[in-house]
Protein backbone atom coordinates (compact mmCIF):
# COMPACT_ATOMS: atom_id res chain seq x y z
CA UNK A 1 0.00 0.00 0.00
CA UNK A 2 1.23 3.47 -1.06
CA UNK A 3 0.76 5.90 1.84
CA UNK A 4 1.15 9.72 1.03
CA UNK A 5 0.53 12.58 3.50
CA UNK A 6 -0.84 15.24 1.45
CA UNK A 7 -2.28 16.76 4.81
CA UNK A 8 1.54 18.04 5.81
CA UNK A 9 2.44 18.30 2.47
CA UNK A 10 5.45 15.79 3.41
CA UNK A 11 7.49 14.77 0.36
CA UNK A 12 5.67 16.83 -2.40
CA UNK A 13 6.58 19.52 -3.94
CA UNK A 14 4.34 22.60 -4.93
CA UNK A 15 1.89 21.65 -7.38
CA UNK A 16 1.26 24.22 -9.92
CA UNK A 17 -0.22 27.15 -10.47
CA UNK A 18 -2.90 29.37 -12.55
CA UNK A 19 0.09 30.58 -14.46
CA UNK A 20 1.90 27.26 -14.84
CA UNK A 21 -0.96 25.49 -15.95
CA UNK A 22 -2.60 26.89 -19.07
CA UNK A 23 -1.47 27.92 -22.12
CA UNK A 24 -3.69 30.85 -23.30
CA UNK A 25 -3.38 31.55 -27.12
CA UNK A 26 -4.81 35.07 -28.77
CA UNK A 27 -5.96 34.71 -32.38
CA UNK A 28 -5.49 37.51 -34.18
CA UNK A 29 -6.79 36.21 -38.10
CA UNK A 30 -10.68 35.34 -39.37
CA UNK A 31 -11.43 32.22 -37.96
CA UNK A 32 -14.80 30.02 -39.03
CA UNK A 33 -15.89 27.25 -37.20
CA UNK A 34 -18.49 24.82 -37.38
CA UNK A 35 -20.67 22.04 -35.41
CA UNK A 36 -19.32 18.45 -36.97
CA UNK A 37 -22.79 18.09 -37.86
CA UNK A 38 -22.42 20.11 -40.74
CA UNK A 39 -18.56 19.21 -42.06
CA UNK A 40 -18.78 15.15 -41.28
CA UNK A 41 -15.47 14.65 -43.85
CA UNK A 42 -13.14 17.09 -42.04
CA UNK A 43 -9.82 15.60 -40.49
CA UNK A 44 -8.58 15.36 -36.61
CA UNK A 45 -6.09 17.91 -37.52
CA UNK A 46 -9.08 20.77 -38.42
CA UNK A 47 -10.51 20.34 -35.05
CA UNK A 48 -10.74 23.52 -32.90
CA UNK A 49 -11.29 22.65 -29.03
CA UNK A 50 -10.13 23.61 -25.72
CA UNK A 51 -9.31 20.71 -23.67
CA UNK A 52 -11.51 17.67 -24.10
CA UNK A 53 -14.31 20.06 -25.17
CA UNK A 54 -16.66 18.73 -27.67
CA UNK A 55 -14.71 19.64 -30.81
CA UNK A 56 -15.45 22.18 -33.76
CA UNK A 57 -14.33 22.23 -37.25
CA UNK A 58 -12.67 24.86 -38.72
CA UNK A 59 -13.98 25.74 -42.18
CA UNK A 60 -12.78 28.29 -45.33
CA UNK A 61 -14.50 31.56 -45.58
CA UNK A 62 -16.46 30.96 -48.30
CA UNK A 63 -18.11 27.91 -46.74
CA UNK A 64 -18.94 30.48 -43.85
CA UNK A 65 -20.45 32.70 -46.57
CA UNK A 66 -22.68 30.08 -48.70
CA UNK A 67 -23.81 28.11 -44.88
CA UNK A 68 -27.46 27.61 -45.04
CA UNK A 69 -27.28 27.10 -41.00
CA UNK A 70 -30.19 28.95 -39.19
CA UNK A 71 -27.94 29.88 -36.60
CA UNK A 72 -24.96 31.69 -38.28
CA UNK A 73 -22.61 34.23 -35.98
CA UNK A 74 -20.52 36.61 -37.13
CA UNK A 75 -19.20 37.27 -34.40
CA UNK A 76 -16.58 39.84 -34.54
CA UNK A 77 -18.02 43.16 -35.13
CA UNK A 78 -19.32 42.40 -31.50
CA UNK A 79 -15.76 41.31 -30.32
CA UNK A 80 -14.31 44.85 -31.91
CA UNK A 81 -16.16 46.80 -28.95
CA UNK A 82 -14.94 44.67 -26.53
CA UNK A 83 -11.08 45.28 -27.87
CA UNK A 84 -12.37 49.07 -28.58
CA UNK A 85 -12.24 49.41 -24.97
CA UNK A 86 -9.70 47.32 -24.17
CA UNK A 87 -11.33 44.06 -23.03
CA UNK A 88 -10.69 40.52 -23.96
CA UNK A 89 -12.32 38.19 -25.53
CA UNK A 90 -12.29 34.42 -24.63
CA UNK A 91 -13.41 31.20 -26.41
CA UNK A 92 -14.28 28.21 -24.26
CA UNK A 93 -15.56 24.87 -25.35
CA UNK A 94 -17.83 23.54 -22.49
CA UNK A 95 -18.04 19.94 -22.29
CA UNK A 96 -20.62 17.83 -19.90
CA UNK A 97 -18.74 14.57 -19.29
CA UNK A 98 -18.14 14.87 -15.39
CA UNK A 99 -14.60 14.89 -14.86
CA UNK A 100 -13.93 17.31 -17.81
CA UNK A 101 -16.83 19.85 -16.92
CA UNK A 102 -15.41 20.81 -13.66
CA UNK A 103 -11.96 20.09 -14.14
CA UNK A 104 -11.12 22.22 -17.48
CA UNK A 105 -14.20 23.68 -18.99
CA UNK A 106 -15.70 25.37 -16.37
CA UNK A 107 -12.59 25.36 -14.60
CA UNK A 108 -11.39 27.55 -17.50
CA UNK A 109 -14.65 29.84 -17.22
CA UNK A 110 -13.76 30.30 -13.34
CA UNK A 111 -10.42 30.92 -13.55
CA UNK A 112 -10.59 33.68 -16.74
CA UNK A 113 -12.69 35.52 -15.01
CA UNK A 114 -11.30 35.76 -11.78
CA UNK A 115 -8.02 37.27 -13.70
CA UNK A 116 -10.01 39.39 -16.23
CA UNK A 117 -13.75 40.07 -15.00
CA UNK A 118 -14.31 42.14 -17.58
CA UNK A 119 -13.95 40.06 -20.46
CA UNK A 120 -16.52 38.99 -23.10
CA UNK A 121 -17.08 35.23 -22.64
CA UNK A 122 -18.24 33.56 -26.12
CA UNK A 123 -19.61 29.87 -24.98
CA UNK A 124 -19.94 27.05 -26.99
CA UNK A 125 -21.58 23.49 -25.55
CA UNK A 126 -23.42 22.72 -28.73
CA UNK A 127 -22.31 19.14 -27.46
CA UNK A 128 -24.66 18.53 -25.47
CA UNK A 129 -27.52 16.06 -25.93
CA UNK A 130 -31.04 17.37 -25.95
CA UNK A 131 -32.27 14.41 -23.43
CA UNK A 132 -28.89 14.54 -20.93
CA UNK A 133 -30.97 15.62 -18.12
CA UNK A 134 -28.05 15.23 -15.80
CA UNK A 135 -25.91 17.03 -18.06
CA UNK A 136 -27.79 19.98 -18.44
CA UNK A 137 -27.89 20.23 -14.45
CA UNK A 138 -23.97 21.01 -15.17
CA UNK A 139 -25.10 23.83 -17.27
CA UNK A 140 -27.30 25.74 -14.80
CA UNK A 141 -24.22 25.84 -12.83
CA UNK A 142 -22.76 27.56 -15.52
CA UNK A 143 -25.15 29.21 -16.17
CA UNK A 144 -26.03 30.49 -12.81
CA UNK A 145 -22.30 31.72 -12.81
CA UNK A 146 -22.19 34.08 -15.42
CA UNK A 147 -25.74 35.42 -14.68
CA UNK A 148 -25.26 36.43 -10.92
CA UNK A 149 -21.65 37.34 -11.50
CA UNK A 150 -22.44 39.67 -14.09
CA UNK A 151 -20.40 37.95 -16.95
CA UNK A 152 -20.82 39.20 -20.43
CA UNK A 153 -21.30 36.33 -22.09
CA UNK A 154 -22.69 34.99 -25.93
CA UNK A 155 -23.82 31.64 -25.57
CA UNK A 156 -23.43 29.78 -28.99
CA UNK A 157 -26.57 27.30 -30.03
CA UNK A 158 -26.24 23.85 -31.49
CA UNK A 159 -26.13 23.18 -35.14
CA UNK A 160 -24.16 26.68 -35.67
CA UNK A 161 -21.45 28.15 -37.53
CA UNK A 162 -19.40 31.32 -36.29
CA UNK A 163 -16.92 33.50 -37.30
CA UNK A 164 -14.41 35.48 -35.07
CA UNK A 165 -11.00 37.05 -34.45
CA UNK A 166 -8.86 38.58 -31.67
CA UNK A 167 -9.77 36.34 -28.93
CA UNK A 168 -8.09 34.26 -26.48
CA UNK A 169 -8.49 30.67 -25.67
CA UNK A 170 -7.35 28.25 -23.79
CA UNK A 171 -5.03 25.56 -25.84
CA UNK A 172 -4.12 23.44 -23.01
CA UNK A 173 -5.26 23.64 -19.52
CA UNK A 174 -4.46 20.91 -15.99
CA UNK A 175 -5.76 21.81 -12.92
CA UNK A 176 -4.38 24.41 -10.83
CA UNK A 177 -4.47 24.88 -6.73
CA UNK A 178 -6.71 28.00 -8.19
CA UNK A 179 -9.02 25.81 -10.24
CA UNK A 180 -10.08 23.77 -7.04
CA UNK A 181 -10.84 26.26 -5.33
CA UNK A 182 -12.71 28.20 -7.00
CA UNK A 183 -14.91 25.17 -8.15
CA UNK A 184 -15.68 24.12 -4.63
CA UNK A 185 -15.82 27.96 -3.04
CA UNK A 186 -18.50 28.50 -5.89
CA UNK A 187 -20.10 24.92 -5.16
CA UNK A 188 -20.85 26.11 -1.58
CA UNK A 189 -23.65 28.18 -2.98
CA UNK A 190 -25.31 24.85 -3.17
CA UNK A 191 -24.91 23.32 -0.27
CA UNK A 192 -28.04 23.14 1.56
CA UNK A 193 -26.11 21.96 5.31
CA UNK A 194 -23.33 23.88 5.72
CA UNK A 195 -22.56 22.79 9.66
CA UNK A 196 -22.95 18.52 8.78
CA UNK A 197 -20.11 16.49 10.22
CA UNK A 198 -18.99 14.22 7.34
CA UNK A 199 -19.24 11.11 8.24
CA UNK A 200 -20.27 8.64 5.37
CA UNK A 201 -17.93 5.71 4.07
CA UNK A 202 -18.64 4.90 0.32
CA UNK A 203 -17.40 2.29 -2.40
CA UNK A 204 -18.01 4.32 -5.96
CA UNK A 205 -18.99 1.21 -8.22
CA UNK A 206 -18.78 1.35 -11.59
CA UNK A 207 -21.58 -0.36 -12.53
CA UNK A 208 -23.70 1.64 -14.47
CA UNK A 209 -20.84 3.55 -15.91
CA UNK A 210 -21.59 4.16 -19.67
CA UNK A 211 -18.82 3.13 -22.51
CA UNK A 212 -16.82 5.93 -22.87
CA UNK A 213 -13.59 5.10 -23.63
CA UNK A 214 -11.02 2.29 -25.03
CA UNK A 215 -9.59 1.22 -28.33
CA UNK A 216 -10.53 -2.62 -28.33
CA UNK A 217 -14.42 -3.14 -28.50
CA UNK A 218 -14.55 -6.57 -28.91
CA UNK A 219 -14.68 -8.59 -25.85
CA UNK A 220 -14.29 -12.12 -27.51
CA UNK A 221 -10.69 -10.57 -28.65
CA UNK A 222 -9.69 -10.07 -25.52
CA UNK A 223 -10.75 -12.97 -23.86
CA UNK A 224 -9.07 -14.94 -26.84
CA UNK A 225 -5.86 -12.89 -25.96
CA UNK A 226 -6.19 -14.16 -22.25
CA UNK A 227 -6.29 -10.26 -21.01
CA UNK A 228 -9.29 -11.51 -19.71
CA UNK A 229 -10.75 -14.17 -16.97
CA UNK A 230 -14.23 -14.88 -18.60
CA UNK A 231 -17.12 -13.24 -20.64
CA UNK A 232 -19.43 -12.36 -17.64
CA UNK A 233 -18.19 -9.33 -16.88
CA UNK A 234 -19.89 -7.55 -19.93
CA UNK A 235 -23.38 -7.95 -18.10
CA UNK A 236 -21.64 -6.05 -15.50
CA UNK A 237 -19.33 -2.72 -16.84
CA UNK A 238 -18.85 -1.64 -20.86
CA UNK A 239 -16.35 -3.73 -22.60
CA UNK A 240 -15.23 -0.23 -23.68
CA UNK A 241 -14.17 0.64 -20.01
CA UNK A 242 -12.78 -2.11 -18.45
CA UNK A 243 -11.04 -1.33 -14.96
CA UNK A 244 -11.19 -3.97 -12.77
CA UNK A 245 -12.73 -7.81 -13.94
CA UNK A 246 -15.56 -8.21 -11.44
CA UNK A 247 -15.72 -5.22 -9.49
CA UNK A 248 -19.49 -6.01 -7.48
CA UNK A 249 -17.27 -9.07 -6.26
CA UNK A 250 -15.48 -6.47 -4.13
CA UNK A 251 -19.26 -4.61 -2.77
CA UNK A 252 -19.76 -7.47 0.13
CA UNK A 253 -16.31 -6.81 1.34
CA UNK A 254 -16.55 -2.71 1.64
CA UNK A 255 -20.13 -3.32 2.93
CA UNK A 256 -18.78 -4.87 5.83
CA UNK A 257 -16.09 -2.70 6.89
CA UNK A 258 -19.80 -0.22 6.69
CA UNK A 259 -19.41 1.55 3.63
CA UNK A 260 -22.66 2.31 1.44
CA UNK A 261 -22.22 1.48 -2.74
CA UNK A 262 -22.99 4.12 -4.15
CA UNK A 263 -23.30 4.36 -7.91
CA UNK A 264 -22.63 7.72 -9.23
CA UNK A 265 -24.58 7.71 -12.00
CA UNK A 266 -27.97 7.72 -10.34
CA UNK A 267 -27.86 10.70 -8.73
CA UNK A 268 -30.92 12.71 -10.77
CA UNK A 269 -28.99 15.91 -10.70
CA UNK A 270 -25.72 17.63 -10.05
CA UNK A 271 -27.49 19.57 -6.64
CA UNK A 272 -27.83 15.99 -5.07
CA UNK A 273 -24.49 14.91 -5.78
CA UNK A 274 -22.77 17.96 -4.33
CA UNK A 275 -25.30 17.69 -0.96
CA UNK A 276 -24.43 14.00 -1.01
CA UNK A 277 -20.65 14.16 -0.96
CA UNK A 278 -20.84 17.23 1.54
CA UNK A 279 -21.71 14.20 4.15
CA UNK A 280 -18.74 11.92 3.02
CA UNK A 281 -15.73 11.82 4.95
CA UNK A 282 -14.13 8.09 3.29
CA UNK A 283 -14.13 7.34 -0.38
CA UNK A 284 -13.19 4.07 -2.05
CA UNK A 285 -12.78 3.89 -5.87
CA UNK A 286 -10.95 2.14 -8.83
CA UNK A 287 -8.81 4.53 -10.66
CA UNK A 288 -12.14 6.98 -12.08
CA UNK A 289 -13.32 9.95 -12.73
CA UNK A 290 -15.47 9.31 -9.79
CA UNK A 291 -13.04 10.47 -7.71
CA UNK A 292 -13.30 13.87 -9.29
CA UNK A 293 -16.31 14.02 -6.58
CA UNK A 294 -14.05 14.32 -3.84
CA UNK A 295 -14.20 18.22 -4.91
CA UNK A 296 -17.29 18.16 -3.14
CA UNK A 297 -16.47 16.92 -0.21
CA UNK A 298 -15.20 19.40 2.53
CA UNK A 299 -11.30 19.13 3.47
CA UNK A 300 -9.61 16.57 5.06
CA UNK A 301 -11.54 13.56 4.05
CA UNK A 302 -10.14 10.65 3.18
CA UNK A 303 -9.39 9.03 -0.65
CA UNK A 304 -8.57 5.48 -0.90
CA UNK A 305 -7.50 4.55 -4.74
CA UNK A 306 -7.52 1.37 -5.95
CA UNK A 307 -5.13 1.78 -9.16
CA UNK A 308 -6.23 -0.38 -11.84
CA UNK A 309 -5.20 -0.32 -15.47
CA UNK A 310 -7.09 2.62 -17.81
CA UNK A 311 -7.31 -0.03 -20.95
CA UNK A 312 -6.41 -3.88 -20.79
CA UNK A 313 -5.42 -3.83 -24.20
CA UNK A 314 -2.63 -1.68 -23.15
CA UNK A 315 -1.40 -3.55 -20.34
CA UNK A 316 -0.45 -0.54 -17.99
CA UNK A 317 -1.45 1.18 -15.36
CA UNK A 318 -3.63 4.53 -15.72
CA UNK A 319 -1.19 7.38 -16.07
CA UNK A 320 -3.82 9.92 -14.86
CA UNK A 321 -4.02 7.95 -11.36
CA UNK A 322 -1.61 11.42 -10.50
CA UNK A 323 -5.16 13.30 -10.88
CA UNK A 324 -6.57 12.30 -7.35
CA UNK A 325 -3.50 12.87 -5.66
CA UNK A 326 -3.55 15.83 -6.66
CA UNK A 327 -7.14 16.64 -5.83
CA UNK A 328 -6.17 15.05 -1.98
CA UNK A 329 -3.25 17.73 -2.03
CA UNK A 330 -5.34 20.15 -2.67
CA UNK A 331 -8.43 19.51 -0.96
CA UNK A 332 -6.16 18.28 2.29
CA UNK A 333 -7.53 14.52 2.06
CA UNK A 334 -5.48 11.77 2.98
CA UNK A 335 -4.58 9.95 0.12
CA UNK A 336 -4.00 6.19 -0.21
CA UNK A 337 -3.03 4.26 -3.18
CA UNK A 338 -3.50 0.59 -3.23
CA UNK A 339 -1.86 -0.91 -6.90
CA UNK A 340 -3.93 -3.84 -8.66
CA UNK A 341 -3.67 -5.54 -11.90
CA UNK A 342 -6.91 -6.79 -13.43
CA UNK A 343 -9.24 -8.80 -10.93
CA UNK A 344 -11.38 -7.93 -7.97
CA UNK A 345 -10.51 -11.67 -6.38
CA UNK A 346 -6.64 -10.62 -6.69
CA UNK A 347 -7.57 -7.60 -4.64
CA UNK A 348 -9.53 -9.33 -1.92
CA UNK A 349 -6.62 -12.32 -1.80
CA UNK A 350 -4.76 -9.40 -1.37
CA UNK A 351 -6.54 -7.25 1.58
CA UNK A 352 -7.50 -10.63 3.51
CA UNK A 353 -3.97 -11.37 3.43
CA UNK A 354 -2.55 -7.78 4.80
CA UNK A 355 -3.63 -6.90 8.53
CA UNK A 356 -2.63 -3.55 8.14
CA UNK A 357 -5.14 -3.19 5.62
CA UNK A 358 -7.53 -4.58 7.63
CA UNK A 359 -6.74 -2.75 10.09
CA UNK A 360 -6.88 0.40 8.62
CA UNK A 361 -10.27 0.25 7.35
CA UNK A 362 -11.80 -0.83 10.45
CA UNK A 363 -10.49 2.26 11.78
CA UNK A 364 -12.08 4.70 9.38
Amino acid sequence: MIVNNVKDKKGFKDFPTLKETSIISFNSENIFLSSPLEYEDNSLGQFYTTGSAFPRFKIDENSFINSKQKNKKDLRDLIKTYNDNQKKVFYIDITTQFAHFFLETFALLLMAHESSPNSLFIINFSGLSKGAKKEHSFLSLLEDFVLNNNVDHFFIENNSVIALNNFYYFTQVTPSNEAVDLIYNFLQKYVKDKNIVPTKKVFLSRKYTPCERGTDRNIEQIIKRGEWVNSDEKNIIGVSDIRLHNESYLHAFFESFGFEIVYPEKFKDINEQINFFNGVKTVVSTTSSSLVNSIFMPPGGTIIELITPLLTNRARFDIHSDLYLFLSYVKKHEYFAIPNKYTANELFDYFNNKQVIIDFLRSL
